[in-house]
C-alpha cells in the first residue's frame, strides 16, 4: 500500500513500513516522537543501539 492516502472519513492516513518512512511522517507532520527514559523498564541494550540513527542525528526539530 502507498506510504499515505487520503481518506474521506480519516482523512491523510500514513501507512509506516520502516524507520525511513518513521522519520518522513515526523518530518511531514512536524511532529515529535520520544522513547522511554534510557536503560529503564525492559530497554535494555537502548538508547545504545539506535543513538547513531537518523532520527536522532539529525537536527530536525527547533526547540
Amino acid at each position: 500500500m502507498p506510504f499515505v492516502t487520503e481518506d474521506t472519513k480519516y482523512g491523510k492516513v500514513y501507512r509506516i513500513g520502516n524507520k525511513d518512512e518513521m522519520l518522513k511522517l515526523l518530518q511531514l507532520e512536524n511532529n515529535l516522537a520520544w522513547t522511554a527514559l534510557a536503560r529503564t523498564k525492559g530497554s535494555t541494550g537502548f538508547p545504545d543501539k539506535y543513538k547513531n540513527e537518523d532520527f536522532l542525528s539529525r537536527n530536525i526539530f527547533s526547540v
